[in-house]
């Protein structure tokens, strides 16, 4: 556990920091940077990427390692699909900035997509080979400089990573602090509530046929379009469920596709075809054209958000539905169909089921992803490593 808030001793006003990006900030990175600008700390961005429109103003285009002498402490953020590219050159100046300039370096690793899920996959061979040399390359860095870095964790999963290539013995003992996220709270119980005053507005209506007019449930499943994210087992668990009720629910489909697996999503849509699931069906595709405004509908149209755990962490789909009210809820791989149908049947249905869940979900976001829990985690990492 982290300490208590009065513990935190504010570092020198003079302390420099620098956290490394791409070509902008993430939204985690932006509110790290606002926590340590609190503690009155001078905290720059610093970038080898080529700046964009979007880049902020202060950020600093790294050319040479030189210019990591004017900081007390590099928090480098590492994510595998954003630093593949630079990662050789910038690794070597972090270590020159540790070895000759005596400067404390913190690594944020993020895990990346489990391989596991991708070589059984036909059309995923390349990807694979460019997903293992990445893994290799950063796993021989973290064995290198285990003791001369500090090392911090966005999962238990990425902790596991870190002890498996020498940081410690053993995982429980890794510093662990999700990112921030940007949450959008009581967002899909507002909508609730806004139906239920409609309803109770309106005069009673004769009673009708079951089917003739009911609400199709609508579930939502978030997750790019890899083995991974559970897309056969969903829809087999449709099929079993449409055999046994007269009210099969939507599964709408919502993710963006893998570099070297576009052919993933035409094998689910040929999966949807053969066990005639057209009509319950529904794919939206991730990308740059949809907004956070249509994001967020999506998710305020939604009866349930489902998923299947992931070994890599956390999902943070089904984080932002927790925040938002909306019940959620995560199947084990290991599950059967009919055993998985059983259990959305009884949240779409049971409203004293979904209410416990959702509860459920608000308190995960309390005890997990709070902001002053995740700043409190990520402050105590960095005035560890400025003090040791």
């Amino acid at each position: 556990m982290p300490p208590a808030a009065n513990t935190i001793t504010a570092p020198a006003a003079s302390t420099a920091i620098a956290i490394i990006i791409g070509e902008t900030p993430s939204y985690s990175e932006h509110c790290l940077r606002l926590a340590l600008q609190r503690l009155y700390c001078q905290v720059d961005y610093l970038s080898l990427a080529k700046p964009i429109a979007a880049t902020p103003s202060e950020t600093l285009t790294l050319h040479t390692a030189e210019q990591l002498k004017a900081y007390q402490l590099i928090i480098y953020p590492y994510v595998a699909t954003r630093h593949e590219y630079d990662f050789s050159r910038l690794s070597s100046w972090l270590e020159r900035y540790q070895r000759d300039w005596q400067g404390r370096v913190l690594v944020r690793y993020h895990a990346s997509l489990g391989l596991h899920h991708l070589r059984a996959h036909h059309g995923a061979a390349l990807h694979v080979r460019q997903q293992e040399q990445t893994r290799q390359l950063f796993s021989e860095w973290v064995q290198s400089n285990a003791r001369h870095f500090y090392w911090s964790a966005t999962s238990p999963a990425a902790a596991h990573d870190l002890a498996q290539w020498g940081v410690i013995r053993h995982p429980e003992h890794m510093a662990i602090a999700p990112p921030y996220m940007a949450l959008h709270y009581g967002a899909h119980a507002e909508r609730r509530g806004e139906e239920n005053g409609n309803a109770k507005r309106q005069q009673p209506a004769a009673k009708s046929p079951r089917n003739s007019s009911a609400h199709q449930p609508q579930v939502l499943i978030v997750g790019d379009f890899h083995p991974g994210t559970g897309h056969a087992l969903l829809l087999a668990l449709l099929a079993d469920y449409r055999q046994r009720s007269a009210e099969t629910p939507c599964l709408h489909f919502m993710g963006g596709d893998i570099a070297g697996l576009g052919v993933y999503r035409e094998d689910i849509k040929a999966q949807v075809r053969r066990l005639k699931l057209e009509d319950y069906v529904q794919f939206t595709r991730l990308n740059s054209a949809l907004t956070s405004a249509d994001y967020l509908t999506h998710y305020r149209n939604a009866d349930l958000l489902l998923g299947v755990a992931a070994a890599e962490g956390y999902l943070p789909g089904h984080v932002q539905a927790q925040a938002m009210g909306l019940a959620s809820l995560v199947l084990e791989p290991s599950i059967s169909p009919r055993e998985g149908a059983d259990r959305v049947q009884q949240v779409l249905t049971d409203k004293a089921c979904q209410r416990r869940v959702v509860i459920d979900g608000y308190r995960h976001i309390a005890q997990h992803f709070s902001h002053d829990g995740i700043e409190q985690a990520l402050l105590s990492q960095v005035l560890s490593a400025l003090c040791r």
